[in-house]
């Protein structure tokens, strides 16, 4: 967060896992083509060129994308995990400029909620979520490699 102005840090790479989300959408959960589509991507989870899964490898933090940004004028930052990140893009229950006015609000517990709510009302399997939500960081002096 800069200012009342919000950044989104994207994944250098395609999430292997949309096309098939979208797929298995438009399908009887049941059906032949369902499981046909599941096992493929089942195929790709935990592997070079896949998505990684720690919960199921802890090799997979040697896959973790990394990165960093300036810093100068940011005033606070905002971490979702895949599963808290739900409320944004599997659901749809908030964009992101919703989720950083819930979080001054309410606070971390009731993004995970609407998530929790969700997940149960569509029969998902509960994900991990975990948010990081940091305020006041104007001022703070970045720290330099050099120094």
């Amino acid at each position: 967060m800069t200012a009342g102005r919000t950044r989104t840090a994207r994944l250098p790479r395609p999430v292997i896992s949309e096309p098939y989300r979208c797929a298995l959408e438009a399908v009887a959960p049941d059906s032949e083509e369902y499981h046909r589509l599941l096992g493929d991507l089942r195929a790709n989870r935990n592997q070079p060129g896949g998505f990684w899964v720690a919960r199921d490898d802890p090799r997979a933090a040697d896959e973790a994308v990394t990165g960093s940004c300036p810093v100068l004028g940011v005033t606070g930052a905002v971490l979702l995990s895949n599963g808290a990140g739900r409320v944004v893009d599997r659901f749809r229950l908030a964009d992101r400029p919703e989720v950083l006015a819930v979080l001054a609000s309410c606070g971390p517990a009731e993004i995970i909620r609407r998530v929790r709510q969700a997940e149960a009302y569509h029969g998902v399997e509960a994900d991990d979520a975990t948010i990081t939500y940091c305020t006041g960081l104007d001022g703070v002096a970045a720290r330099s490699e050099d120094a």
